[in-house]
């Protein structure tokens, strides 16, 4: 439980270093040690590009391949570290240093060419966009560095470029971003450990809630929650006989049985299957729509030790103005995946958000679908 808690709980700050890439200004602007790394199809291997800002003149790329050994493929890594000038109108790199090995009798040469090419073309792209204040706007674009023509996909959620994906003329996507995070500290290695990962959805037909539901019904046992289930491998009996118990925090309610366990005033753990968390997050921003888009980048990002799967992503808007973002986290070791519900509601005082998150092994959600969505159901926020 201690590695979950600590890769679950959320700390929002808002930090007064604030950067963007020469040639535009960003809607929400970029803080130090932030990143977006990108599924990249136009190689014929698995292949991923990374990005990472320092501060406002220091940036890396990063080209992640890992290794496979059915192909006989080996790891590939290559990186650099670029200087820009700041006051520059245009992607104007004044310096640079290759961080990692070159094998310069291979193709490393051309995947560090194509870095290079991968740098100015988006910049340039990015700045003929001018301002991306939304979650999806698009341009197309004759972009020879992927074939001909191509939609851009922008999103202002997404650090750095603020692009989402690269679709070619099918709707395919030859680029896609499958994670965004932010470095906390000098001895986080989440950037550098970086390997991929496979996407798992948010939520599929086999164990959603209203599956669950209908199985239940009919008398057919795919694994989902009964009543003489028993709540998930670590051995946790049915709660069919425990207690319901209803907790609070600053006009927060959370409906829960006894078997949940209270860490702290506002922190709960199901043994080592779930952790609940409820906060208060002050407005980080007068403008509300700009605020709502930069708690969002912040709820979205991964954090050390673990990636957010942001392809598959779901994040919706209800009628109330309250945010649900539902996200499959994977851990750098690649053996735990954690689903993680997060909702964010507008206070009634209007200058802070009601935050709740439940993080659930993957494994254990599955199996008890509609005992876990109840708790998020039952949630309110004043």
């Amino acid at each position: 439980m201690k590695k979950l808690i600590l890769s679950i709980i959320t700390l929002i700050s808002i930090t007064t270093a604030v950067f963007a890439l020469p040639g535009f200004t960003s809607f929400i602007p970029d803080n130090s040690g932030e990143y977006v790394f990108y599924r990249d199809k136009s190689f014929e291997r698995e292949s991923y590009i990374g990005l990472l800002c320092y501060n406002d003149s220091t940036y890396e790329i990063k080209y992640v391949s890992p290794k496979n050994e059915i192909l006989g493929q080996p790891e590939k890594e290559l990186a650099l570290l670029i200087k820009v000038n700041p006051e520059s109108d245009y992607f104007d790199m004044i310096g640079e240093k290759v961080i990692s090995t070159v094998d310069y009798g291979s193709d490393d040469v051309d995947i560090l060419n194509y870095m290079h090419d991968f740098l100015y073309e988006f910049s340039a792209k990015r700045i003929s966009k001018d301002t991306v204040t939304t979650r999806e706007e698009t341009s197309s674009h004759d972009f020879p560095l992927f074939g001909g023509n191509v939609t851009f996909i922008y999103d202002c959620v997404i650090p750095l470029f603020n692009l989402r994906s690269v679709l070619d003329q099918s709707g395919n996507a030859i680029l896609e971003c499958c994670t965004i995070g932010q470095v906390s500290s000098s001895h986080d290695t989440s950037f550098e450990d970086f390997r991929g990962f496979t996407s798992i959805p948010v939520v599929t037909p086999a164990n959603s809630t209203a599956a669950a539901k209908k199985d239940k019904k009919s008398g057919k046992n795919d694994g989902t929650t009964s009543k003489s289930d028993k709540k998930s491998d670590s051995g946790t009996s049915s709660k069919s006989k425990a207690k319901t118990q209803k907790f609070t925090f600053e006009n927060q309610t959370v409906v829960m049985d006894s078997d949940w366990e209270q860490q702290m005033e506002n922190i709960w753990t199901l043994q080592n299957d779930s952790i609940v968390t409820v906060s208060e997050i002050p407005l980080p921003n007068e403008d509300l729509d700009l605020s709502e888009s930069y708690l969002i980048r912040k709820l979205s990002e991964s954090s050390q030790g673990r990636y957010t799967d942001f392809a598959t992503m779901e994040i919706i808007k209800n009628k109330k103005g309250q945010y649900k973002i539902t996200s499959i986290s994977h851990e750098s070791n690649g053996k735990d995946s954690i689903r993680t519900v997060k909702l964010l509601t507008p206070s009634s005082a209007k200058d802070k958000f009601a935050y709740f998150s439940i993080s659930t092994y993957n494994s254990a959600y599955q199996k008890n679908t509609v005992y876990f969505d109840k708790i998020v159901n039952g949630y309110r926020a004043k």
